[in-house]
Order: C-alpha cells, then structure tokens, then sequence
C-alpha cells in the first residue's frame, strides 16, 4: 500500500498506517452503501438507484481532481490518445456493465451473498495484475518481488475466506 500511484519498495513511506485506516473507512463505506442500497432497493427502481451512486461517485472524484496537482495530472492523461481511449473504455464501458450487475445482484438477491461474491474480486486484481506487469506489457510496472506476491496471497485468502466464514455462519443461524 502508498499513499501515491507507485507501490515500489523505494517510494514508500511511514504512511502506511494512515494509508490502511482510509482503506478500512473506504470499506466500511461501501459496505454501508450496498446494505443501504439493498434497503432502498425495494422502493426504488434500480437504474435511479445507479444514477445516485454514480452522482456520489462523481462528486467524490471531482473534489478530488480540482486540485492544482489533479488538474494537471488531468491535463497532461487528455493529451494521451492511449490514456483517453482506456479511460472511455473501462470507465465508459467496463465499469458501466460491472456496476450495472452489481446493483441487479443487490436488487435480486441477499446483500450478503452478493458482498461474499464480490470480496473474489481481489484475486481478480491480483491476477490481472500479474499479467500486466511481466514481459511485454508491464501496463502497470507492479512490483512482483516474492514477499510482496505472498503478502498479496494471503491478504486475498483472509479476505475471501473471511468474507465466506461470515457468510456462511449467519446463513446456518
């Protein structure tokens, strides 16, 4: 984990602790936020529901972006053709399919089924990850030094497996 867009060993920082405390609040709030949605769910046509979430999203990101040093991050990924294309892509397509299945699941099905099946997605990352970062496509450039791959592994076994656990033990009450 960092604080910035590099996770090599070099560039690391005594941020880390802060680093996983935003990453456990960013958890807690999404978890808030699929066991709300499922709430309203019931009440409210899903396609709105997306609209609200996708506000949220939005709201979020361009705080973040109208920043001096997010503006020109922002300037400099538009003169990219590359970058413009991938970003249309995964965040015009990819993300747009991914959250639509995510809220059909929620609207459809137990929020904690749905939560159990969506905590594979790190092995998901983690094997794209991989892929993208040896030989000729190193897109992502992540390190994969020994300790930081089983690091990784078993971080997705704990998650994985505890989120099953946990589901599987209220199922059985």
């Amino acid at each position: 984990m960092s604080l910035g867009p590099t996770a090599r060993a070099s560039d690391r920082g005594s941020g880390q602790v802060f680093a996983f405390l935003l990453l456990i609040f960013a958890s807690l709030g999404f978890g808030l936020s699929q066991v709300f949605s499922k709430m309203v769910a019931d009440s409210m046509d899903i396609w709105t529901l997306f609209f609200w979430r996708a506000l949220g999203n939005g709201a979020a990101c361009v705080a973040f972006t109208i920043r001096p040093s997010g503006m020109g991050d922002l300037l400099r990924t538009l003169r990219r053709p590359t970058s413009v294309g991938l970003i249309l892509f995964t965040e015009g397509a990819l993300v747009f399919v991914a959250l639509a299945f995510l809220l059909g699941a929620i609207y459809s099905g137990p929020v904690s089924l749905v939560s159990t099946v969506m905590a594979t997605r790190p092995l998901f990352v983690f094997a794209l990850g991989i892929v993208l970062s040896v030989g000729v496509s190193n897109v992502l450039n992540e390190p994969l030094e020994r300790k930081i791959l089983v690091i990784k592994t078993l971080s997705i076994v704990m998650t994985v497996g505890g989120v099953a656990v946990v589901t599987l033990a209220t199922k059985s009450r």
